[in-house]
């Protein structure tokens, strides 16, 4: 009850669910698929819960296929629990098959798909090139995400994993043990694999991080009440006033983030409506940002290319009608002066601006010259 109560006034969850993001379901349907896989396998409920928890991860992972990694702890689990013995487990198969059909359509478009960073090596390239290492940044910003009262408490909550610690060689025999192994594991996963793979510190990624640090920050409240040796009415009277400190860090953190960031990307929506309302659905169009073009306008969007001998192929291929630049996507160096080098070959035909005057673009279609 605790740990639900601290995930629901978590600023990040709040802040993401008001973002066009595919994070908060994520994070619905791989916690649910650990529901049902905790109840079905580890507590030896009905074997349909099982078949559940591969329905729930294989829609977490088509919703966001990084999510992905957080089969690996359950891997782990299985292993330590049946060692080899799990091959002869009908159930764990089954759950793979439904993982494997739910995400059949995610690999037919995948290896189907022939555009920038197309293909394995494309994917290799996108997430493995040229990356810095950002682990301890991650594990940082830990503390940006707790804020205050929370992160006190989750230091004490780590006293969960003393026992673990203490007696590690008791994994393949201790079943209490084997869990706190198993949370451990998944919530360092994504500071590990994030940290290896992104180029900046993003806190959504380690939103699936958000129900056992939920978990450890309630084991930190009750600890504390523990430790003082403090009756029943007491210990619960600190409990929620622990929480209800917490909470507000939590809340008002939110309602500030979310107000001063609701319209930072509007500029993004206007130009997508404009794109649609001047364009046939068989056109397309080069943008980076394509995840908000491409719902703003529902149009094809591709991104632009490494270099500009590679972009002016791709113009040959598709035949694009638009190219938009953003300052609030990133995109190749060479595209912001490719306008006014390439007059002969794009125009302006619209643009959204920062300021009232004018003066500051954030967006800037254009027209390519056929």
């Amino acid at each position: 009850l605790l740990s639900a109560f601290v995930l629901s006034v978590s600023w990040l969850s709040l802040f993401f669910t008001s973002r066009l993001l595919t994070n908060g379901p994520d994070l619905f349907f791989i916690i649910t698929g650990l529901y049902f896989f905790w109840k079905g396998y580890a507590n030896n409920k009905a074997k349909y819960n099982i078949y559940l928890s591969g329905i729930f991860f294989g829609l977490g992972i088509f919703t966001r296929f990084a999510s992905l990694i957080m089969l690996i702890p359950v891997f782990i689990y299985i292993i330590l629990k049946e060692k080899m013995h799990f091959i002869k487990n009908r159930n764990l198969w089954i759950m793979l098959i439904l993982i494997l059909l739910i995400l059949t359509p995610f690999f037919i478009k995948f290896f189907s798909y022939k555009g920038e960073g197309s293909g394995v090596s494309g994917f290799f390239k996108h997430y493995f090139y040229e990356r810095d290492t950002l682990i301890f940044n991650y594990v940082l910003d830990i503390s940006y995400i707790l804020k205050g009262l929370f992160i006190f408490l989750l230091v004490i909550g780590l006293s969960y994993f003393a026992s673990l610690f203490i007696a590690p060689e008791l994994v393949f025999k201790d079943e209490e043990i084997r869990k706190k192994l198993f949370i451990l594991v998944w919530v360092l996963l994504p500071v590990i694999i994030f940290g290896l793979i992104t180029s900046a510190v993003e806190e959504r990624y380690l939103m699936l991080t958000l129900p056992f640090l939920a978990f450890l920050i309630s084991h930190g409240a009750i600890s504390i009440t523990r430790y003082l040796k403090l009756k029943t009415t007491m210990a619960a009277m600190i409990i929620i006033a622990l929480m209800v400190i917490g909470a507000y860090s939590q809340l008002t953190f939110a309602d500030s983030l979310i107000n001063s960031k609701k319209d930072s990307f509007i500029q993004l929506r206007y130009a997508g409506e404009w794109l649609k309302q001047n364009t046939k659905e068989t056109d397309y169009i080069i943008a980076a940002g394509q995840p908000q073009f491409m719902y703003y306008s529902e149009r094809n969007v591709e991104p632009f290319t490494s270099n500009e001998d590679e972009f002016q192929a791709k113009i040959d291929r598709l035949k694009p009608k638009y190219m938009v630049l953003t300052s609030l996507e990133q995109s190749p160096e060479w595209t912001y002066s490719y306008p006014q080098r390439n007059q002969n070959k794009v125009r302006p035909v619209n643009g959204y601006f920062f300021d009232q005057e004018q003066k500051q673009p954030a967006v800037i279609i254009y027209e390519f010259i056929y």
